[in-house]
């Protein structure tokens, strides 16, 4: 996918490019991404290029820039998730998000649905 010179890409953006890369469907790393950075808003997002909430022992992963963070959120979907057979929120959210499976997966879908509009 060519992107001119000089454009500023979206989060949006930055991660359907980041998919296409890998190989996988955006709508539901889109979704994920909007849930853990609350829409692109949260501070993990806009302070630490987070793309997907991603953390250990509670504290989150910092990135250099949004390339890379896009870059780490969407490859460990693709590697750890999508290419082993989880490919829907459900099946996801149990290693994801483990604490909450049901609600999460409930909160991704309804994010998807939302995306579909």
């Amino acid at each position: 996918m060519g992107v001119p010179v000089g454009k500023i890409l979206s989060a949006e953006d930055m991660i359907m490019i980041s998919c296409q890369e890998y190989g996988i469907e955006p709508d539901i790393p889109l979704a994920i991404a909007r849930l853990e950075t609350g829409n692109f808003e949260s501070k993990g997002f806009r302070r630490c290029n987070n793309f997907g909430g991603l953390s250990e022992n509670e504290n989150l992963f910092t990135y250099k820039s949004k390339r890379e963070g896009v870059d780490k959120f969407v490859r460990l979907l693709a590697d750890n998730y999508f290419s082993q057979g989880f490919t829907t929120p459900e099946a996801i959210s149990k290693k994801y998000c483990p604490g909450n499976a049901e609600g999460w997966a409930r909160a991704v879908r309804e994010i998807m649905e939302e995306n579909e509009k």
